[in-house]
């Protein structure tokens, strides 16, 4: 596990951003926003949310970069840094929103104190907060941290990608269970996207040899 790689807009080495990631995030982000444009059980909105998510989780992982100097603190601190302030910032910046769309009715007007709780939770299946579109924001935060941790322990890839399996069948299971249990920063959807992360974070330490694997003459493979 020694090739490590920069974080999509961070400079590791004086190398480039990867643009064809940068161009992958934002036909998610055009698929995210597409999905959202149906209404009912069609089709298309089935396909698109059967891997739109895990997509972003992936792409995540791909951007993965652990130097060799990097504690847990400073690894913490940098990812509150780029995620929990920008999350905390957009939910209270879309405040006045809320309160302007609850009292013209288009929202469900919850009242100020579960909206805050809303905010801390993180979870839209729990409480409801005035942006709910920013719960992937949170659950990145804690796929990262666990990522972190599980690399830092394990030896081989092997091993990383053995652990993360198991800890995303606990998830799927636990989606099975009655009554549905709904975790702050919804925990409960880590544990499934840590392995999507794991997917991302491979792809990138063998990219030449997939990439090599997948050439045109395989085409229908790569599909």
């Amino acid at each position: 596990m020694t090739n490590v790689y920069p974080t999509v807009g961070e400079s590791a080495n004086n190398q480039q951003r990867i643009y064809w990631l940068d161009n992958l995030r934002a036909v998610g982000m055009y698929l995210v926003i597409l999905g959202h444009c149906f209404y009912g059980e069609i089709f298309l909105k089935k396909y698109i949310y059967s891997f739109h998510m895990p997509l972003f989780f992936l792409i995540s992982g791909m951007t993965f970069y652990l130097q060799n100097n990097d504690n847990f603190r400073l690894f913490v601190l940098k990812k509150s840094k780029r995620l929990l302030i920008p999350y905390f910032f957009f939910q209270i910046l879309t405040l006045p929103i809320w309160f302007v769309n609850s009292k013209l009715g288009f929202v469900y007007d919850c009242g100020f104190i579960e909206l805050i709780k809303g905010i801390i939770y993180s979870s839209t299946m729990k409480y409801d907060a005035p942006t709910n579109a920013a719960w992937f924001i949170t659950t990145l935060f804690v796929v990262e941290i666990l990522f972190y941790l599980l690399r830092k322990i394990t030896n081989t890839n092997l091993q990383l990608g053995t652990i993360t399996a198991l800890i995303m069948i606990l998830g799927f299971i636990n989606s099975l269970t009655e009554p549905k249990y709904f975790a702050p920063w919804h925990l409960e959807v880590a544990l499934v996207c840590v392995f999507f992360y794991y997917l991302g974070y491979i792809f990138m330490e063998y990219k030449d040899k997939i990439l090599e694997i997948i050439k045109f003459r395989n085409s229908y493979l790569a599909i």
